[in-house]
């Protein structure tokens, strides 16, 4: 379950461990500078397809930024490990969870989500780096209620809509496309790059039986 490419930084690496336990240590000796422990309820390893794993970490400014698999955006403190903001991005009420590694653009933070297995729809939000207010979040599939989510992604979805059956699951699935780490960014032209998951159900039969591209699912 370790997967994160450590970052350096002024002789101290960071890296993140199951469960994203966080670990500062000396470059040049490997001494453990200091432990952080965000403490994810284990059960929701459950949730994760892949083992309860963390892709990596962020760094902006005096912080290191970490994504827990229950869903929060945490910004430490780079030299005590301290936890400086907390944001809480994914709701609790659906399987979701996240194990890709949070993205720093600028001033904002920029972090995706997985759990297109387990029925939740997909979405991608920024927050404020210094203070882990919310900037924007976007949706990468339809409201399966038809109605606006009040979010940046609504000036989009009635064109995204029209590529989704009416009869299929996915209404009752949230037809997946998480962008579970895959994001890029290219400041010349201030855009973001995003790819998007599995669809949920994965069979197109049951998902949108009349066919249809159902934008932004990549399968």
């Amino acid at each position: 379950g370790v997967e994160a490419t450590p970052i350096y930084a002024d002789g101290v690496l960071y890296n993140s461990l199951p469960f994203n336990v966080i670990k500062a240590y000396d470059a040049a000796t490997g001494r453990v500078l200091w432990t952080y422990d965000p403490k994810v309820p284990r059960e929701m390893a459950r949730y994760a397809c892949c083992e309860p794993d963390s892709r990596g970490l962020a760094m902006w400014h005096g912080l290191i930024v970490i994504a827990t698999l229950d869903g929060r955006l945490i910004g430490l403190d780079r030299t005590s490990g301290k936890p400086v903001w907390t944001t809480q991005v994914l709701p609790k009420t659906m399987p979701y969870t996240i194990t890709g590694a949070p993205r720093v653009f600028g001033d904002q933070v920029v972090i995706g989500n997985s759990g297109g297995d387990l029925g939740v729809r997909g979405f991608v939000a920024a927050f404020d780096a210094a203070t882990g207010a919310k900037r924007w979040k976007f949706f990468l599939t339809p409201n399966p209620e038809g109605k606006p989510d009040h979010e940046a992604s609504d000036p989009i979805m009635p064109m995204v809509r029209k590529t989704w059956s009416d009869e299929g699951m996915w209404k009752q699935l949230g037809g997946g496309a998480n962008p579970w780490d895959s994001i890029a960014y290219d400041p010349e032209l201030k855009l973001i790059y995003i790819g998007t998951g599995n669809s949920s159900p994965h069979t197109q039969f049951y998902r949108s039986p009349g066919g249809g591209d159902n934008l932004f699912v990549w399968s």
